[in-house]
């Protein structure tokens, strides 16, 4: 009960607050996308610290001008944030592949969507490192994975929750 207790103080603690009504996320209503849970990639990266990387993929391309979002949220939340860094372009033709690398803590858990726009959820995982330091990502069903993104200008902690690029 602490240990539930602590993690969300630590995630409530790092989550910052969205500005409301930006429209600084140009959409593209892409149906099809996944993160590869399966195929992520966990680094300890200081102690007590821990990198993990996963691919993805967007089953569409568009303009380089429109945007999609890998959107960090705390389980049981309604809000997942975008933080500066986590809107990528599309792909110009065929599939838009990408990388995510996300950081968390022992005793955190953080959860990712995969999302096209503010309210659209193709793809979500939970990630979780327990109080030993042992680290799993499961998948989230997107369809009762309520969140809805906002961008903010803060950054993340700790640092690197931000870091993910295309192929």
């Amino acid at each position: 009960m602490i240990k539930a207790l602590l993690s969300m103080v630590l995630l409530a603690l790092a989550q910052p607050i969205p500005q409301s009504g930006s429209s600084d996320w140009p959409t593209y209503p892409c149906g099809s996308g996944t993160l590869q849970g399966s195929a992520g990639v966990f680094q300890e990266i200081e102690p007590g610290a821990y990198r993990v990387e996963m691919p993805g993929s967007l089953e569409c391309a568009a303009d380089p001008k429109l945007k999609f979002a890998v959107a960090t949220f705390a389980p049981d939340d309604t809000q997942a944030y975008v933080y500066d860094g986590m809107l990528a372009s599309y792909a110009s033709a065929g599939t838009t592949s990408f990388h995510v690398s996300v950081a968390l803590t022992k005793g955190q858990e953080l959860g990712l969507c995969l999302m096209p726009d503010p309210q659209t959820r193709l793809s979500c995982v939970l990630i979780q490192a327990d109080s030993l330091g042992t680290l799993s990502i499961s998948s989230l069903n997107p369809a009762t994975t309520y969140v809805i993104a906002g961008i903010t200008p803060d950054e993340p902690h700790p640092n690197c929750n931000t870091c993910w690029r295309l192929n």
